[in-house]
């Protein structure tokens, strides 16, 4: 490839880059802030429910007349509490209108506290909540609509926490029938047990002679804000029983469309049941496990996700809807049903310990993240070691620089071997151009004998182009690294606004020296990153410092236009980092750019190590045996450049 060819393959790279982000924009817009997503004041609603029977036809509800509000947990934010959350319930639709984490800030430079759940306003401007019941349906004949429902509010604390208890009075034909019960249960839990559960029980009472018949319709959760600014980073996933094995079904939210829900289980399927369903984001997690709902007898038979405004728009917010089998209720019988929840940061250190968490496959939410994009080993290995060093460091990012010495020092020797063999290689490849010229001259019209000439020179003189990979060798050997690495940055809660020093005060995010009003052409950012650049010129001068081969032969023009060419490349290949790593976790972008530092003195030392051994041993014309050899090549290298070797002809 001649440089104007090469310049043109590098201008339709940077316009494929353009388009790209373009489209990547249209298509993945950024979502709004905390302040556009719909959370709506927790003021109490006029509701519209009377405190007499709310009549529909055969079958009437009685509850109170206004929404009221209760708070539950740690409602004065104390450090020393007993409750890690802070939960305001509503009577209207016996709903969740928020829960705040008291272990978690909302934003790095607030003192607020993490709202994992909030209300979000629909397109009538009525709050919906999560975990509200929506409709009641009645030997399956009649519906009655209960999201606006107020219902009774009786609280009350024990030994094992804070209760507090809804309930409706169900009336047929003007009649007393039963009643409708629904709980909320906190118990008290420890810091160090790494519980956040809340606990809700479903309880249909028949007080009256006649059976009857309920179908019982739940939000589940919903109102959980995004967590990365650059996407929509929402998803509901829902683990399923089936053989004794729970799998996890997963779906984002932005895939779900304006009124077409999507069923996670319906009544048709067979052989499985749900075990839990959840909302999560980038760090946190809302789960509601059905307990007891088993595919010999499930209470769950449909679990679907809806859109709450069926707007046009990737953040739209979504919910889960929970739907029960028939309930039959005998006269005199109290049917339960209860939903164990957890409500907190989606963290493999807190699932791993505990064993109900451990049999529902909590740990699976995390594992389809750090997994999907690397090898199960290497992401462990990381998250091992980043968390081993930082008990001794006490800081995140001097954790990183450590695990760069740590796999620099373990890949040293395929990096000597690798620059010593390219050395070696370009300047036997420089005496030969002379030989190499005549045959392309010989043979100008016949490419497979002149190709065959080339490989007998070669063999001739013991030559294998294929040992220049080894250059290329250890950067291959740390891309399973950085995949590791930046699944174990991008998913991690540990790392969750942690800094490093100065400017980088979160190393799940990127860099930030400076916030803009607008977004940056080609990067579809909003900021001024330092790390980037700085990762960008240190792969240029790693590349420009590389150990260059000694004046053994004068190199012909062809020789220096590819040099020239090589130079280029790696020139436009040091700006593309810096556009491939301006929107990573800064933790990511400070490892590459360490190493790639750490790399230039490495780059540093091996030079000077051949320039002495060239002072000791004039480098030998090609096919001859120098007096002694740079290093001793490692077996395992021996059979890979042989591999290479008989690859290339056959």
């Amino acid at each position: 490839m001649d440089k104007q060819n090469l310049v043109r393959a590098l201008l339709v790279a940077m316009l494929f880059l353009l388009v790209w982000n373009m489209l990547s924009t249209r298509m993945n817009p950024p979502p709004p802030g905390p302040s556009t997503n719909g959370v709506v004041s927790t003021a109490p609603t006029t509701a519209p429910v009377t405190s007499g029977p709310a009549v529909a036809g055969q079958w009437s509800l009685q509850g109170a007349g206004e929404e009221q509000l209760v708070e539950l947990g740690n409602t004065t934010d104390d450090p020393d509490s007993p409750y890690r959350l802070h939960v305001t319930l509503s009577s209207r639709g016996a709903g969740v209108v928020r829960v705040r984490l008291t272990d978690y800030f909302a934003s790095l430079h607030s003192q607020e506290l993490y709202e994992i759940i909030a209300a979000v306003t629909l397109a009538d401007q009525r709050p919906s909540y999560a975990f509200s019941t929506q409709r009641l349906n009645l030997d399956q004949q009649e519906n009655l609509e209960m999201g606006g429902q107020n219902w009774r509010v009786e609280q009350q604390e024990s030994a094992a926490g804070q209760e507090v208890i809804f309930s409706l009075d169900l009336f047929r034909a003007g009649q007393p029938a039963g009643v409708l019960r629904k709980r909320f249960l906190l118990t008290r839990q420890e810091k160090k047990s790494g519980h956040n559960d809340l606990r809700i029980t479903l309880e249909v009472e028949n007080s009256s002679a006649m059976p009857f018949q309920v179908i019982w319709s739940e939000h589940g959760p919903s109102g959980m804000r995004h967590e990365d600014p650059r996407e929509e980073d929402r998803q509901f996933s829902a683990g399923l029983l089936e053989a004794g094995n729970i799998t996890i079904a997963r779906k984002r939210n932005k895939e779900i469309k304006p009124h077409q829900p999507h069923d996670m289980i319906s009544s048709a399927t067979t052989g499985s049941a749900l075990s839990w369903v959840g909302m999560t984001n980038k760090f946190f997690v809302v789960i509601a496990a059905a307990e007891n709902n088993t595919p010999a007898a499930p209470w769950l038979t449909a679990v679907r996700v809806v859109r709450l405004r069926n707007v046009e728009k990737d953040y739209d917010d979504g919910a889960v809807e929970l739907v029960t089998r028939p309930l039959d209720v005998a006269p005199g019988q109290k049917i339960t049903q209860t939903l164990d929840c957890y409500l907190g940061p989606k963290a493999k250190s807190v699932f791993a310990k505990d064993d109900t968490y451990q049999a529902r496959n909590y740990v699976g939410l995390v594992n389809a993240d750090y997994y999907s994009c690397a090898w199960t080993p290497i992401v462990d290995a990381m998250l091992w070691l980043l968390f081993t060093s930082h008990t001794l460091l006490k800081n995140y990012g001097l954790s990183i620089i450590l695990m760069v010495l740590i796999v620099r020092t373990i890949l040293h020797p395929l990096t000597k071997k690798g620059q010593v063999s390219m050395m070696r290689l370009t300047r036997e490849m420089s005496v030969l151009q002379p030989k190499m010229e005549e045959i392309r001259k010989k043979f100008a019209n016949d490419r497979q004998k002149q190709n065959e000439a080339v490989m007998k020179l070669y063999q001739e003189h013991n030559i294998n182009p294929a040992g220049q990979m080894l250059t290329c060798l250890p950067m291959f050997l740390q891309m399973p690294i950085w995949a590791g690495l930046w699944a174990a940055l991008n998913y991690t809660v540990e790392m969750r606004h942690q800094p490093f020093f100065w400017w980088i005060t979160d190393l799940s995010a990127p860099d930030s020296v400076w916030q803009l009003s607008f977004n940056i052409p080609l990067l579809s950012s909003n900021h001024i990153s330092l790390l980037p650049p700085l990762l960008g010129i240190g792969m240029w001068l790693q590349q420009r410092l590389m150990p260059k081969p000694a004046a053994a032969a004068k190199q012909s023009t062809k020789t220096d236009d590819q040099m020239a060419q090589q130079r280029l490349m790696m020139g436009f290949m040091s700006i593309f980092m810096v556009f491939i790593f301006y929107n990573a976790p800064s933790g990511l972008t400070l490892y590459i750019m360490a190493s790639n530092f750490f790399g230039l003195f490495e780059s540093y030392l091996i030079r000077k190590h051949i320039e002495k051994h060239d002072q000791q041993h004039p480098p030998q014309l090609p096919g001859q045996v120098p007096e002694k050899p740079l290093l001793k090549k490692p077996k395992f290298l021996e059979k890979l450049e042989k591999m290479a070797d008989d690859a290339r002809k056959k």
